[in-house]
């Protein structure tokens, strides 16, 4: 049985945590979204070496064509430079239905605690779904 996984690809410009406990307003941008992305848990996970952007390039691009690895490898030249990039994966789950909302593109930062204003979404108890 095959398992979707949603998957974000997330990019913070300029993010700075300052020393002050107020909440600050975070712009971000989506640069990468996707029903597949074989990730098995839920995580969220800062990419900030061209490493780490490797391993995640071969192992997202496991089952999709040359062209989408190059896609996604110049995705990560593009955003970089100046930008955080974190991974939100909602992880494996046993079939259709399950997805995310996004509401705004501006995270709140309050001390140590980034909320991004994103739902996680789930089928309805009972429905009718079809398994991969």
């Amino acid at each position: 049985m095959k398992q979707a996984s949603q998957l974000l690809l997330i990019s913070f410009g300029c993010l700075s945590i300052s020393a002050c406990s107020s909440t600050q307003l975070v712009s971000y941008s989506i640069i990468q979204q996707s029903n597949q992305c074989h990730i098995q848990a839920p995580t969220i996970t800062n990419i900030s070496s061209q490493e780490e952007q490797m391993k995640f390039i071969e192992k997202y691009s496991l089952f999709k064509t040359p062209d989408s690895k190059q896609d996604l490898t110049n995705l990560f030249k593009e955003h970089s430079q100046d930008e955080s990039l974190f991974i939100v994966a909602q992880g494996s789950k046993p079939s259709s239905g399950y997805g995310f909302k996004i509401n705004g593109l501006t995270a709140k930062l309050d001390g140590e605690q980034l909320t991004l204003p994103i739902m996680f979404t789930s089928p309805k108890q009972g429905s009718f779904l079809l398994h991969k």
